[in-house]
């Protein structure tokens, strides 16, 4: 099973960052609240993120950012 969008490039990897912004808030909000399972978990979801934006830029030769 692959992990690179399907859609149009650009549109899947602007919503992609966003995700990864509002995981980023999320996780500093759960740390915060001294939620560290929450914690935890938010931040599994955004390295699966950060894959899938490094996967996607690989496959079109673009360097990771």
């Amino acid at each position: 099973m692959s992990t690179t969008p399907h859609r149009a490039g650009s549109v899947v990897e602007d919503e992609l960052r966003e995700l990864a912004g509002d995981l980023a808030t999320a996780i500093a909000k759960a740390r915060t609240l001294n939620l560290p399972t929450s914690t935890y978990l938010l931040r599994m979801a955004l390295a699966e993120v950060s894959q899938t934006l490094n996967a996607g830029a690989n496959e079109h030769g673009d360097p990771a950012r």
